[in-house]
C-alpha cells in the first residue's frame, strides 16, 4: 500500500507552476521557429520540432522533480518507493496491467474514433503516432522510442501518480485523487479520441501505485503500453 507522503502544498504549487511556465516558454519558442522558417518559405526540420516539443514538458519536469523531492528531504528512489521490497513483484504487476489494458484501451480507442467519424468529426491519431507512421528517419524513430518508452513513462508517472495523486489523497479526497489525476492525464495528451481510453488507463495506473506503493509498477505499465505502436509497426501491422 502507498504510505502518506506529506507533500507540502507550496512546493507542489511551485513544481507545477515551474512546469507550466516552461511549457509556455517552449511553446512560444516553437511558434517563433515556425514563423522564422515560414518567412523563408520552408518547413522547419521535424527533428528540431520534436526535440523542442518534448522538452516543453518533460525536459523542464525532470530537474523540477529532483528539486521537489530533495526539498522534502528525499532522494528520488525513496520518494517514490523505488527501493521498496519486492521490486520485481511491482514490475510484474505493471506488466500484467499493461497486457490487460492494451486490448481494452485500443478497442475503446477504435470505438471512440468510429463514433467521431459517424458524427462527422474525424479524429486523428496522436501526434507522436502520426510522426512514427510518416517518418522514415532513424533519428526521429529512435528518439520517439526513447521518449515514449523511457522518458515519458518516468516523468509522467512521477508527476501524476508520484506527486499529484498522493497529494490530493492525503488532503482527504481519495476518490477525487483517482479521478482528477486520471482526467488530467487524459487531457494533457491533447487528442479527443484518446481522452477516454487514456483517462481509464490513468485511473488504473493510480490504483496500481496505491496498491504497490512502488512507482516502478505504473512506470512499467506505462512503458509497455507505449511500446505497442512500435511493435505493431515493426511487425508490419496496419497500426493507426
Amino acid at each position: 500500500m502507498l504510505p502518506l507522503k506529506h507533500w507540502q502544498p507550496e512546493r507542489v504549487l511551485r513544481l507545477f507552476f515551474t512546469i507550466f511556465f516552461g511549457f509556455g516558454a517552449a511553446g512560444l519558442l516553437l511558434q517563433l521557429i515556425v514563423l522564422m522558417y515560414g518567412r523563408k518559405g520552408v518547413e522547419p526540420p521535424q527533428a528540431l520540432l520534436l526535440c523542442l516539443g518534448s522538452l516543453a514538458l518533460h525536459g523542464v519536469a525532470i530537474p523540477a522533480l529532483v528539486s521537489f523531492v530533495r526539498g522534502h528531504g528525499y532522494t528520488v528512489a525513496s520518494a517514490f518507493g523505488l527501493r521498496a521490497p519486492r521490486r520485481w513483484q511491482a514490475i510484474l504487476s505493471g506488466a500484467l496491467l499493461a497486457f490487460g489494458m492494451l486490448p481494452v484501451g485500443y478497442t475503446l480507442l477504435s470505438a471512440v474514433r468510429a463514433a467521431f467519424d459517424a458524427l462527422g468529426y474525424p479524429a486523428d491519431a496522436q501526434d507522436h503516432v502520426k510522426l512514427l507512421l510518416e517518418s522514415k528517419s532513424p533519428f526521429i524513430r529512435g528518439y520517439l522510442f526513447a521518449f515514449a518508452v523511457i522518458i515519458a513513462p518516468c516523468v509522467e508517472e512521477s508527476l501524476f501518480r508520484g506527486v499529484l495523486y498522493p497529494f490530493i489523497r492525503d488532503l482527504g479526497y481519495p476518490r477525487s485523487a483517482f479521478w482528477a489525476t486520471a482526467i488530467l492525464f487524459g487531457l494533457i495528451h491533447l487528442n479527443r479520441a484518446a481522452f477516454l481510453p487514456l483517462t481509464l488507463f490513468g485511473f488504473a495506473l493510480a490504483w496500481l501505485y496505491q496498491r504497490t506503493g512502488n512507482l516502478l509498477a505504473p512506470v512499467t505499465a506505462h512503458a509497455l503500453f507505449n511500446l505497442a505502436p512500435f511493435l505493431a509497426i515493426a511487425s508490419g501491422a496496419d497500426f493507426k
